[in-house]
């Protein structure tokens, strides 16, 4: 079967030429739209280190100084800590936690370095409020040999105690046994200063879009804002829906959650929350341009298959005549047919790969958004590595293509398979 295979797109070189070159121009086009929206599937698809099905994010605001209404004898202080004892108070809210200016797939963050001995690594730190239960309430798993979060949420911290992640741990200590071992910075014109490790806990994703990112938890001192909006974090209860919830909370914020000049104003669940994220960014319309783009060029690329087969049908058929009337099958002919595109399809698509690894090796893959930003945790992905990536997306690109060129193959070949010998061969 495949001697013949190969010997039939020999000796229809000229015609399968064209064929081919078209396959290797597709073939790039489909890897420059393919390997953004693959790189991006895989990153929007890791899990993102903690809980998101029952948490959302509550909004305070406060009146401006001249409203009439607003209360310059009201304490911002008091209000605050009111509004957030009474969204616990809710019978489906099992944590309400204030939230610093620096968490969890917000938009502000920050990065710095940490330092042993001569080793130096980039970090991006997020705030939390001691004895607030934020490691429970954004469900935070620690790692073997850590205190658990409860102990995490109600231990005492000094000003030099910080929390970091996995990835971080193992990269300078054995195993990731960090827990009372010491970083320390050496900032320009200061002393140097010592940094305890308290606990370590799952690697996390800073925003949708990154990868798990080198994170520091580090304590704050909660300050009531008085100019700014104040953020809650709330852990429903099992079983509660969010949307349920959702529901029910709208009129539970506007008649309860009012205190001096503050009161709540919004309440966006997580998963909300990151789907927006993955839309402002780009992701999502990068997906669904490029994810439009392949589709119009496959299909263009399936029609010009079919099309190129069936203005052959007429050669074809009295070839398909000829192998019936020596015994062939219907679906010896198919096969044949299937085999000769196959081939084809293999060649073209390692050509191809082979012209965009020279683009490649020059100005590289796609790597995702954010890294210039974030400093990433040093957790290896397929798409991370040069080889990997390539290799992987290029497997993809020829299972597309060649499930397209099959089925572009299919439909006439099956039609010139069960020709009649006698119709096939009148005009021969």
């Amino acid at each position: 079967m495949w001697k013949l295979i190969l010997k039939n797109i020999w000796s229809r070189r000229k015609q399968n030429g064209w064929l081919l070159a078209e396959l290797v121009v597709v073939t790039v086009v489909t890897w420059v739209i393919i390997d953004p929206v693959v790189v991006l599937w895989h990153d929007t698809s890791l899990p993102m280190g903690y809980d998101i099905d029952r948490i959302c994010k509550v909004e305070l605001a406060s009146k401006l100084p001249m409203a009439k209404d607003y209360d310059r004898t009201a304490s911002d202080a008091d209000a605050q800590a009111l509004l957030i004892d009474k969204m616990r108070m809710h019978p489906s809210v099992a944590i309400a936690c204030p939230l610093g200016n620096k968490y969890l797939s917000s938009r502000g963050y920050s990065s710095g370095s940490l330092q042993i001995d001569t080793t130096l690594f980039r970090v991006s730190f997020v705030d939390f409020y001691p004895q607030t239960d934020f490691f429970r309430a954004y469900g935070i798993k620690p790692i073997k040999g850590s205190p658990s979060v409860t102990e995490l949420d109600s231990l005492t911290y000094g000003s030099n105690d910080i929390i970091i992640t996995r990835s971080l741990a193992e990269a300078f200590f054995p195993e990731g046994q960090a827990v009372g071992k010491t970083f320390f910075n050496a900032w320009e014109g200061r002393d140097t200063t010592f940094i305890r490790i308290r606990g370590v806990v799952e690697d996390v994703r800073l925003r949708p879009t990154y990868r798990a990112a080198s994170v520091v938890f580090t304590p704050s001192t909660y300050r009531p804002s008085r100019g700014n909006n104040v953020h809650v974090l709330l852990r429903l209860k099992p079983d509660i829906s969010m949307q349920a919830f959702l529901n029910d909370f709208q009129s539970y914020m506007e008649k309860e959650l009012r205190a001096g000049n503050w009161s709540a104003i919004s309440a966006t669940p997580y998963e909300t929350m990151i789907s927006n994220q993955e839309y402002t960014s780009g992701a999502t319309n990068t997906i669904r341009l490029n994810v439009a783009l392949a589709v119009f060029f496959l299909v263009n690329l399936c029609l010009g298959v079919i099309g190129t087969f069936w203005l052959q049908t007429r050669k074809r058929s009295e070839e398909a005549g000829i192998m019936r009337s020596f015994g062939a099958t219907p679906r010896h002919v198919l096969l044949m047919l299937l085999g000769e595109g196959t081939v084809l399809t293999v060649i073209s698509v390692l050509s191809g790969c082979f012209l965009y690894l020279q683009y490649a090796m020059s100005e590289g893959l796609f790597q995702g958004y954010g890294l210039e930003k974030v400093p990433e945790a040093m957790i290896s992905h397929w798409v991370t590595g040069f080889g990997t990536h390539f290799i992987g997306v290029s497997g993809i690109v020829l299972a597309i293509i060649l499930l397209v060129v099959l089925v572009g193959i299919y439909i006439p070949g099956r039609n010139i398979s069960r020709v009649n010998p006698v119709d096939a061969l009148r005009d021969e």
